[in-house]
């Protein structure tokens, strides 16, 4: 099944530029400066977030909808659905529940409006949102009046929860097949990576500091084709995030036809680091807002 996967966000949990690098001048951050002066600069990243999108579906799955969700929609998809095809959000599919995977649900409830005429503000048909029970805890209480079903008094949403579970197993979501793949987001805290296909050609594992076992043992059972990774920072370890350095190992031990880096902060320079990676094998490079890839899963 030939499908495109679109990266929203390939940031990190910030997005960039970073704030305090616009605030404070004398930080003198070029990547930031990159992303303030030029909206379309590959260093202009915000939280990370995928959109899949399978032929002749005017409707795709989101994975993730953090915190520049608002911004991603504005910059990336709002030009892709008036270039190619109308963007109507069929599922949303959760990888934990930080600000930066959830941060922008709110904005949900404008997404379910463009499936109605441009006059009619009631949202006729609910959404589900996938994702483990412990995630949906904490949507019940951020996000309650986006839930019909959670009783709160004025509802503004119409989204409908869909448990998925927390362990290696495998689901089907609007006809893709996708494996679902427990990793490490700093301690004890369980992330969930996803590798879409009956093969898990296409592997997304956004938030991690750390493989478990008898995950690293299942992904190796996989046909990897594109595996997307985390990866903060260039060397420096990080409590909840691989470095680059780090990934790299994990590309290598996979051995995916392609990989691709998201995840990024301020210390990694789209053109720089992509120079760096040159001859790569497996070859790497950084992922970046807008980028699509089209393969058959």
């Amino acid at each position: 099944m030939e499908t495109k996967f679109v990266f929203l966000g390939t940031g990190c949990s910030n997005a960039l530029p970073n704030l305090r690098h616009v605030i404070q001048k004398e930080a003198n951050c070029s990547v930031c400066e990159s992303a303030v002066r030029d909206m379309d600069s590959k260093n202009r990243r915000g939280t990370p977030s995928l959109w899949v999108q399978t032929p002749n579906d005017e409707e795709g799955l989101l994975v993730d909808c953090g915190k520049s969700f608002y911004d991603s929609v504005c910059r990336v998809l709002s030009q892709k659905a008036h270039e190619e095809t109308k963007f109507r959000i069929s599922s949303v599919l959760l990888t934990h529940d930080h600000m930066d995977a959830v941060g922008g649900f709110d904005n949900l409830r404008e997404v379910q409006l463009t499936n109605q005429p441009i006059n009619d503000w009631t949202i006729q048909s609910p959404t589900p949102i996938y994702c483990t029970d412990e995630t949906f805890s904490y949507l019940r209480k951020v996000y309650g009046y986006m839930f019909r079903d959670e009783g709160c008094g004025r509802v503004v949403g119409n989204l409908i929860h869909k448990t998925i579970p927390c362990s290696i197993s495998r689901i089907t979501i609007d006809n893709i097949p996708i494996h679902l793949l427990p990793v490490l987001h700093g301690g004890s805290y369980v992330s969930l990576g996803f590798a879409f296909g009956e093969n898990g050609s296409f592997c997304y594992l956004s938030d991690v500091n750390n493989i478990p076992t008898e995950t690293m043992d299942y992904l190796k059972t996989l046909s990897i084709k594109v595996l997307v990774i985390d990866a903060l920072r260039i060397e420096v370890k990080n409590y909840s995030h691989f470095s680059l350095k780090e990934s790299l190992q994990i590309i290598k031990e996979l051995n995916p036809t392609r990989a691709l880096i998201t995840g990024m902060c301020c210390e990694m320079d789209h053109e720089t680091v992509n120079e760096s990676l040159r001859g790569h094998d497996p070859p790497t490079e950084l992922a970046f807002d807008g980028m699509e890839i089209n393969i058959s899963i």
